[in-house]
């Protein structure tokens, strides 16, 4: 006698423990029933006997069957257990090395916004010192222009060049005389 379709589904379902405890039942009930039997053994036809041994037998190749299947079963799930174990320590390894690159990340942006602080500041002088440079260029050129006329008075005043409105900007002094330009 094999088991139906139902009863595989349910001997597939159970574990090896569920298994082995209905098989210990299985054969406590079969111990009992073999004391019955041994009572009713002599007054009992042969018959009768061979055909609870018989039953006896289907029964226990059934669990035996049932059994051998858990067994499959339960390396199976030993493997991926082994498997869900394996992935689970790439994971942990995997978030362990994400918090260590976002570590190294923060300490980069941390270091981009110094540098960038640092430029913006340097920008800042920068453009405060060409602005005293600027200023400076100015103040040279007003130097020298006053220092240009003080200059002129004092020829004018010194060897009697002719005054500033008797000059002329557009000629030039050549063998001693002026010509234009």
């Amino acid at each position: 006698m094999s088991p139906s379709s139902v009863e595989r589904e349910l001997l597939n379902a159970a574990s090896t423990e569920e298994l082995g405890d209905a098989f210990l039942e299985m054969q406590s009930r079969a111990l009992a029933f073999a004391k019955v039997l041994r009572l009713e053994w002599s007054n009992g036809s042969s018959s009768e006997v061979a055909k609870l041994k018989k039953e006896l037998v289907t029964w226990s190749d059934s669990l035996k069957v049932a059994l051998d299947a858990n067994s499959v079963q339960g390396e199976a799930f030993r493997k991926a257990e082994s498997q869900r174990e394996a992935f689970k320590a790439t994971f942990e390894a995997s978030k362990k090395e994400k918090k260590h690159l976002s570590t190294q990340l923060k300490g980069i942006e941390d270091n981009l916004a110094e540098a960038a602080s640092v430029h913006n500041e340097a920008m800042s002088e920068k453009v405060q010192l060409e602005l005293e440079v600027n200023e400076l260029k100015d103040y040279v050129l007003t130097v020298h222009f006053e220092s240009f006329w003080q200059a002129v008075c004092q020829a004018i005043l010194l060897y009697g060049v002719p005054e500033e409105n008797e000059m002329d900007e557009n000629k030039d002094v050549y063998n001693g005389q002026l010509m234009p330009i």
